[in-house]
């Protein structure tokens, strides 16, 4: 009878700690999900550095332009 109850409770054990790192691996994160995610946001930023560049180069030409013919 003890060691029926003893059989009984080291299984009910094993699936607690079994379902513990079922879990576990459910919650982490997709490594390669997360590197594509910050591929873009740089490709996202680098465009938009270029275009901030580009408009404050335009500005620049624009007023030496002005400067000059004046």
């Amino acid at each position: 009878m003890t060691t029926q109850l003893k059989e009984k409770n080291l299984s009910i054990n094993a699936k607690e700690d079994l379902s513990f790192v079922i879990k576990h691996n459910k919650e982490r994160p997709n490594i390669d999900h997360l590197i594509k995610k910050i591929l873009i946001e740089r490709r996202k930023r680098q465009k938009k550095n270029l275009f901030t560049s580009a408009a404050f180069l335009l500005i620049f030409a624009t007023f030496i332009a002005i400067s000059i013919y004046n």
